[in-house]
C-alpha cells in the first residue's frame, strides 16, 4: 500500500499542500498561544512535595527551618568569642579562611557565600559634595593594627552592609553559604 498514490499519508500531505496558507495561519496561532503560556511556567523544585512525609530529611527541615529559616537550603556557621568580641586577629582570620573554604565547595554557590570576610561585603561612605565611596569591609585580609581593628568594628556595628547581623553585637559571626539543590542532601 506504500506505493499506491492514494495512501493515507499521501492524501494527508496533499491536503496540507493544497491548504498551506490555512496550515501556516493555524501553526502561527498555536505557536502564539504556547508562547503566551511561557511566562506561567514555573521551574521550582519543592523537596517537601517530592519526598514522603516521614522522610528523615523533611524532619530535619521542619525542625531547623523554624530556627534558621530558608527551608534547608542555607547553612549558618557561627564562631563565638570566648573572651571579648570577634574583633581580634585570630577569629577574623578563621572567619576569612572558613568563608574561602566553604565558597569552594561544590555544594555551595560561591557568590552567595557571605560573611564579614567576603569580598562582596562592602561599606558605603558618603563624602562631601555628594561623593560616594564603596570599600570592602574586610578584604583581602583582616586588619593588622589596633586602629584598623577598631575601624572595622565601627564599620561593622554601625553599617547596614551585612544582612542578618546578630542580635549580640560583636559576639557571633560566621559564614552563610547557600546550598545548590542537587536532589538528595543526606
Amino acid at each position: 500500500m506504500q506505493g499506491k498514490k492514494d495512501s493515507l499519508l499521501n492524501r494527508f500531505c496533499g491536503y496540507l499542500t493544497q491548504h498551506r496558507l490555512g496550515v501556516l495561519i493555524l501553526s502561527l496561532v498555536l505557536a502564539t498561544g504556547f508562547a503566551c503560556g511561557i511566562p506561567r511556567i514555573k521551574g521550582e523544585v519543592v523537596l517537601e512535595e517530592m519526598l514522603p512525609y516521614a522522610h528523615p530529611y523533611l524532619k530535619i527541615i521542619a525542625k531547623y527551618s523554624e530556627v534558621f529559616g530558608s527551608g534547608g537550603s542555607s547553612i549558618a556557621i557561627a564562631l563565638k568569642a570566648n573572651q571579648g568580641d570577634i574583633f581580634n586577629d585570630n577569629i577574623l582570620k578563621k572567619v576569612q579562611a572558613i568563608t574561602q573554604e566553604v565558597s569552594l565547595w561544590d555544594e555551595t554557590y560561591s557568590t552567595l557565600t557571605v560573611s564579614i570576610g567576603s569580598r562582596s561585603v562592602k561599606v558605603v561612605k558618603t563624602l562631601g559634595d555628594g561623593e560616594i565611596k564603596v570599600l570592602s569591609l574586610m578584604w583581602p585580609q583582616p586588619p593588622k593594627t589596633t586602629e584598623e581593628m577598631e575601624e572595622l568594628k565601627k564599620k561593622y556595628l554601625l553599617g547596614s552592609h551585612y544582612p542578618g547581623r546578630t542580635g549580640i553585637p560583636g559576639r557571633y559571626r560566621g559564614a552563610h553559604p547557600d546550598r545548590i539543590p542537587r536532589g538528595h542532601f543526606l
